[in-house]
């Protein structure tokens, strides 16, 4: 099942909107075309770098911000935001 397009194209625009610079980087099934109907969207939200007297601030919120905005959108389902907030590759 292909992306839709306009689903990473609104994310971009609601995160750049937020953080001029951030990237949005989708991955997972969807990109290597192995998605199904009932699949999940994976993506990695790259920031730009934030001065040092706010990095503790905007680590501890960030990600909480983002969700916010998403949850208002028609194509979110509210219940299948999930914040990771430690990961490794």
């Amino acid at each position: 099942m292909p992306l839709d397009l306009g689903i990473a194209a609104n994310l971009e625009s609601i995160v750049r909107a937020k953080w001029p610079g951030a990237e949005v980087t989708i991955y997972g099934s969807y990109v290597t075309g192995l998605a199904l109907p009932s699949s999940n969207v994976d993506f990695v939200i790259t920031l730009p770098d934030v001065p040092s007297e706010q990095v503790a601030e905007f680590k501890a919120t960030w990600q909480r911000k983002i969700a916010v905005e998403l949850r208002q959108c028609g194509w979110v389902l509210p219940h299948s935001l999930k914040i990771i907030e430690h990961t490794t590759v």
